[in-house]
C-alpha cells in the first residue's frame, strides 16, 4: 500500500523525508465556493515531488452545470499537472436522502466525465452512503463501476456495493510533526498508485495515463465562505 494524505488546512509545508507520496486538495465546493489554499497546495505538492490530485464536495442544493463548471475552471486554471483522477465527495448531510438526491448525483459524476474527459472516482463514506443514497440507487445510476475512495477508518461499515476501495482512510485528524495542521492520512492499493506514478506513459500500465491538466489562466471565484 502506498500512503497519502488530505488536509483542508494545510499550508503547503512538510518535510523533506515525508513517507507520503501523493496528497488531494479540496477545490470546491457546491456552486460559488472555492478553497483559497488548494493553488498553494497544489503548487507544494508539485515542488516535493508527490502525485496530485483534487475534488469537489457535492451539494444537493447545487445546480449540476454551474458546480461543475466551477470545480473544472479552478482545476484548469493551475500551472501545474493533475496526474490523479478527479473526485467527487458525497457527504452532504444538508441533503435530502431519496431518488432526486441520487439523480442528482449521478448527474454531477457524468458532468465531471465530460467535462475533463477522464473517468473520475468517488468518495465517500458508509455511515453517509447507507442512508443517504444506497436505498435509492437504480440499475441507470452506475456508481459502483467507478473507483471508489472510502472515507472514514474502520468500524465504519463498507460502502454500498463497490468491493474493496482503490483509496481508504485510515487515520483521521491526526497531528504529523512538521505539518502546520491536523491531516487525515490515506492508503492507496499498488496498482492505483502505479496507473499514474509511472515515467513512461506508453507503458502497458499507463494505460490510465496521468491527466495533464495544465491550462492557464485566472479564473475570477467569489469566495463566499470558507468552512
Amino acid at each position: 500500500m502506498k500512503q497519502g494524505f488530505d488536509s483542508r488546512w494545510w499550508d503547503g509545508k512538510m518535510p523533506a523525508d515525508s513517507p507520503y507520496l501523493f496528497g488531494y486538495c479540496k477545490a470546491t465546493e457546491g456552486n460559488d465556493f472555492t478553497s483559497q489554499q488548494f493553488g498553494l497546495q497544489m503548487l507544494a505538492l508539485q515542488n516535493y515531488g508527490k502525485l496530485k490530485g483534487a475534488f469537489m464536495f457535492h451539494r444537493q442544493a447545487s445546480d449540476v452545470i454551474v458546480a461543475v463548471k466551477l470545480f473544472h475552471d479552478v482545476v484548469s486554471a493551475l500551472d501545474v499537472p493533475v496526474e490523479l483522477p478527479n473526485v467527487v465527495d458525497f457527504e452532504d448531510c444538508r441533503a435530502t436522502p431519496g431518488l432526486r438526491l441520487v439523480d442528482h448525483m449521478w448527474a454531477t459524476v457524468q458532468e465531471i466525465e465530460q467535462k475533463f474527459q477522464q473517468e473520475c472516482m468517488e468518495y465517500t463514506a458508509g455511515w453517509w452512503w447507507d442512508r443517504w443514497a444506497k436505498p435509492y440507487v437504480q440499475d441507470r445510476h452506475e456508481f459502483y463501476k467507478k473507483d471508489l475512495w472510502e472515507a472514514d477508518p474502520p468500524p465504519d461499515t463498507p460502502c454500498g456495493e463497490w468491493g474493496d476501495p482503490v483509496v481508504r482512510q485510515v487515520k483521521l485528524d491526526i497531528i504529523v510533526p512538521g505539518f502546520n495542521a491536523a491531516l487525515d492520512e490515506n492508503e492507496a492499493t499498488d496498482e492505483w498508485y502505479k496507473l499514474y506514478a509511472c515515467d513512461k506513459p506508453e507503458e502497458p500500465e499507463c494505460e490510465r495515463a496521468k491527466a495533464t491538466l495544465t491550462y492557464s489562466g485566472p479564473v475570477d471565484v467569489e469566495v463566499i465562505r470558507d468552512d
